[in-house]
């Protein structure tokens, strides 16, 4: 880490290692079985709320396993929010929808237009302090505007489709 402190005007280095090297004695080892009791047990924590949690369903591996955990949890129809697009090319809503109707959820699809995006762009120019190179944060910025009108939290599970193999 590089700290610059305001007051003396020097630059210093703090050594810090904030990961763990492969082989270190608290690397998890999970087989199939302690995966799944990981994460039903990760989910149901989140799911403890005193507002209304939903979730985030591409209809990927990632988000459609979170969903089923929540779903089997709250069997008061668990809100599940999606995001589309005009493009038929880039829209993979069907997905959600696929998902969502074999889970019967209360999911909840919204369609993303070209001045959605340039609202959700001012949006996240303002919210983050440094140029940020993902774009699927326009969309998700979107979805999490949109939800907000069911539900205070929603779970999602960005970035995981790799780890499950799902692209």
């Amino acid at each position: 880490t590089i700290i610059f402190s305001r007051t003396s005007g020097k630059w210093s280095q703090k050594e810090e290692c904030i990961w763990h090297k492969p082989g270190s004695s608290d690397q998890l080892n999970l087989n199939e079985q302690g995966l799944k009791s990981l994460l039903t047990s990760a989910v149901h924590e989140q799911l403890q709320a005193d507002v209304e949690v939903g979730t985030f369903l591409s209809g990927g591996v990632d988000s459609s396993i979170i969903t089923a955990l929540a779903a089997s949890f709250r069997k008061d129809n668990l809100h599940t929010f999606s995001v589309g697009f005009p493009d038929r090319e880039l829209d993979e809503s069907s997905f959600a929808f696929e998902v969502s109707n074999s889970l019967n959820t209360r999911h909840h699809a919204f369609q993303m237009s070209d001045s959605d995006a340039l609202e959700a762009f001012a949006l996240l120019d303002r919210s983050f302090s440094e140029p940020l190179g993902d774009p699927s944060q326009l969309p998700t910025s979107f979805l999490a505007k949109s939800a907000r009108e069911y539900v205070t939290v929603a779970l999602s599970g960005d970035g995981a489709d790799e780890l499950f193999f799902g692209y």
